[in-house]
């Protein structure tokens, strides 16, 4: 049967939770935040049909391990997996990659999919962020509406491009969420990093994790993806903008939110005020309306970046030994296990970001 003549599905969510935190009480309360608007969001969707890949660190502290599974206990198509990243090799500079090699990993190895060149549709979710109630069901439904008309176009591709003929889909209208100021601001913006849902082939190397968010537009046109933005009535995702959260963000740009609002976000994505409420008495917000960029993160991707290299290295050094050794090779190969040991320590140590 020809693989362009089937819907793409099923439908993979990549959430990242907590990767590369590894201080304890700054983890609770990102899985707080997590377990009162992103788990909500999801659970509530009109759509189940899809897998949802929670990547999260595989030094993640066994006590918030424990605390993750027990909140996603009793769905079948909830998934946890943990990534080693000190051990990754396939990195790329504006893109999550080495994320999505992770999840492929566990979907291949857990038999989630039928084929490994089948199509399907991926997406990225962040741990505070929410989509609206009706967010999948929509991506699915417009997915399988156009894809006789998409799948048609997979003769005509060149070389380079003709293994996957593929499909990006945005939606323009949102709102930014200055979670701890209780700040709202619309937004009408395609490609925010919750609003990329990518079709293509599983075997292509391409999902949502492949490109910087907000240049989507452009990376499709050099994939030569159709491009479908779509506008809807009522917002479809929430930006979440709080204390831990890596850029820069000004919370003067937003208004301050109706008490209507409340009902609001929870009729449309599903958000759990007395969980939330709860969270903002447990971590009371910094007295500022303001964030600078996070340093601290960026520096952890530089540490994460240069270990994948060292990895690169020593697994070319060890198989150029396979036809005979020498003290030079082995000392190589020593010094460079020592500087990526050296570099492990610093990633691993807990950070107050």
């Amino acid at each position: 049967m020809d693989q362009t003549s089937e819907n793409p599905r099923p439908h993979f969510v990549v959430t990242r939770l907590g990767l590369g935190i590894y201080d304890e009480k700054r983890l609770d309360k990102m899985i707080g935040l997590f377990e009162a608007v992103t788990l909500p969001s999801v659970t509530s969707q009109t759509s189940q049909d899809f897998r949802w890949l929670i990547v999260v660190d595989a030094a993640c502290p066994a006590a918030c391990k424990a605390r993750i599974l027990d909140l996603i206990s009793g769905h079948q198509n909830y998934h946890y997996v943990p990534i080693d990243l000190r051990s990754i090799y396939r990195v790329r500079l504006g893109c999550f990659d080495w994320v999505w090699d992770a999840c492929e990993s566990f979907i291949f190895a857990h038999g989630l999919v039928a084929r490994p060149d089948q199509y399907a549709i991926t997406s990225i979710l962040d741990a505070d962020d929410a989509w609206n109630r009706e967010t999948v069901e929509i991506v699915g439904r417009t997915a399988a509406e156009k894809w006789p008309d998409v799948s048609a176009r997979g003769g005509n591709r060149g070389t380079w491009l003709r293994h996957s003929v593929g499909l990006t889909i945005t939606f323009l209208d949102g709102y930014v969420w200055f979670v701890s100021t209780q700040g709202i601001w619309p937004l009408k913006e395609e490609f925010r990093s919750m609003s990329v849902f990518v079709v293509a082939r599983l075997s292509s190397g391409i999902s949502a994790c492949s490109c910087r968010h907000t240049q989507w537009r452009k990376y499709s046109e050099i994939l030569d993806f159709e491009v479908i933005s779509l506008p809807t009535k009522v917002p479809m995702w929430i930006y979440s903008r709080h204390d831990e959260a890596v850029e820069s963000w000004n919370a003067a740009q937003g208004m301050q939110m109706p008490a209507s609002f409340r009902e609001r976000l929870e009729s449309l994505f599903g958000i759990a005020w007395k969980k939330l409420d709860e969270w903002l008495q447990l971590y009371p917000p910094a007295a500022r309306t303001t964030k600078q960029f996070n340093f601290s993160a960026a520096q952890q991707y530089d540490l994460m970046f240069q270990i994948a290299a060292l990895n690169r290295e020593i697994r070319a050094l060890e198989d150029s030994m396979i036809g005979g050794s020498s003290a030079d090779l082995t000392a190589r190969i020593s010094e460079k296990q020592s500087e990526r040991e050296r570099l492990i320590a610093t990633l691993n140590a807990p950070n107050a970001g």
